[in-house]
């Protein structure tokens, strides 16, 4: 579901089985909160290379729970407004602990 509500549109489809993002998510070139948690989505859907370079207003994005992998996920640095990214129970790689120091 996608609402293009003031001053913080939003387009949440978590939990169903999305295999890509429909190409008219893309065209929200205002929305602020992408939700597609819970889905199949993976790296061989071309559309999530597009977020970067079409919504550049994006404050969060929820990309947990799908397919992705590490290895050709998008840059993000264009997204200079992100604040929260969520990209847990993919498969990203091993996770690493980190220590602290002494």
């Amino acid at each position: 579901m996608c609402v293009k509500r003031r001053p913080n549109p939003l387009c949440t489809t978590p939990q169903h089985q999305l295999k890509k993002l429909p190409a008219q998510v893309l065209t929200l070139s205002d929305l602020k909160t992408l939700d597609v948690s819970r889905n199949a989505l993976t790296n061989g859907d071309t559309s999530i290379m597009g977020i970067p370079e079409k919504m550049l207003k994006l404050k969060t994005v929820n990309l947990s729970d799908n397919n992705l992998h590490a290895g050709s996920l998008p840059s993000l640095s264009p997204l200079t407004s992100l604040q929260t990214l969520n990209l847990s129970v993919n498969k990203l790689g091993r996770q690493q602990q980190i220590k602290k120091g002494r």
